[in-house]
């Protein structure tokens, strides 16, 4: 019975809708850098602007798709700046539920570990693929920055150090991490609540809203094929009585979860997107230019809020990259405000 619920029950993405729709409003035009800055990016030697994570992404893509979304959907953020093997500055979100352990002091980080998995290399498809797990610890020790890697063994919880380096580009901890509510905090409640009534309205419609006829009694080997093909439910009976008896359920009303779903999905873009009074859709009720005012206010100091926090992240972490790449940058990182009075509401 609960394999056939599970089946029948269909996930509504809320969380991708409600993250998609703030991308579209913060990233409507692109932020600004300062001239001394984006040009020191955009040339040939180090190319960040078009490639700033090293996968081919340009910091407009990353702060979009990687660095806003972690802190959108986690509420904690954080984006690791190191280099590759070619000596390549860049920058990469670190999942934060790959973090196992952090310690902030004085405002900034002073330890941080995350852990994660790599394949080794092979030179045939026919060699079976090795995945290979490492833990990165870095820590702050009288001001200076150390890299310590360990290396799981294959058998056991055990672990052993591959490897551990004093970074001398830096006097802090090349993380730029970020802590704060994530912007589904509120509405995650009634995403649940969501998902619970449409699994059980999905379940009543297929099990329960369309007519039942049962037959019992005793019946015939013809007449029991024929009931049960075309027609009905067929219970034979050894003893009872030789007429058929005919028992018919009619289907139940879905009326009263199809409009607590209505009622939950209003709740839920009230919760993500500020909203004191929302109409319902096909209502033919019209709010009034109080509400709307008052709703376009809110939504906009929310959105204003996370141009801050990505401005404060990008800056430093294009400090972060210079450091690396022993270049000292004064970076300014800019959204454009302006466009937020435009919002259609």
């Amino acid at each position: 019975i609960r394999t056939t619920r599970e089946g029948l029950s269909k996930y509504t993405n809320f969380p991708k809708r409600i993250v998609n729709k703030y991308k579209a409003i913060l990233f409507q035009k692109p932020f600004e850098i300062d001239d001394a800055t984006k040009k020191y990016l955009e040339s040939d030697t180090v190319d960040l602007i078009n490639n700033f994570d090293g996968k081919g992404n340009s910091i407009y893509a990353f702060a979009r798709n990687e660095l806003f979304r972690d802190r959108a959907v986690y509420g904690v953020a954080f984006a690791l700046v190191t280099s590759n093997e070619n000596d390549n500055a860049f920058a990469t979100c670190i999942n934060p539920l790959s973090v196992k352990d952090w310690q902030i002091q004085n405002g900034k980080l002073s330890l941080f570990r995350y852990d994660y998995s790599v394949y080794a290399n092979r030179t045939s498809s026919s060699q079976e693929p090795t995945k290979i797990t490492y833990s990165d610890e870095y820590a702050l020790i009288d001001g200076k920055v150390f890299l310590t890697r360990w290396q799981a063994e294959k058998e056991g919880n055990d672990w052993k150090i591959k490897e551990q380096i004093e970074l001398t580009n830096f006097i802090e901890i090349p993380v730029v991490s970020v802590f704060n509510e994530s912007l589904l905090a509120d509405s995650k409640a009634d995403i649940l609540s969501y998902h619970e009534l449409k699994s059980s309205l999905l379940n009543q419609l297929y099990h329960q809203a369309f007519q039942k006829i049962f037959i019992t009694g005793n019946l015939s080997d013809s007449q029991k094929i024929a009931f049960a093909e075309y027609i009905a439910t067929v219970i034979a009976t050894k003893d009872g009585s030789p007429n058929a008896n005919v028992t018919t359920i009619e289907p139940t009303n879905p009326v009263a979860l199809i409009s607590q779903l209505g009622t939950t999905e209003i709740n839920i873009y009230k919760s993500a997107f500020h909203l004191n009074q929302m109409t319902a859709a096909g209502s033919k009720n019209v709010e009034g230019a109080d509400t709307q005012s008052v709703n376009k206010e809110d939504f906009i100091s929310a959105i204003k809020v996370e141009m801050g926090i990505l401005e404060k992240q990008l800056t430093q972490l294009i400090t972060l990259l210079g450091d690396q790449l022993g270049e000292t940058l004064n970076p300014a990182v800019k959204f454009d405000y302006d466009q937020l009075s435009m919002l259609d509401f």
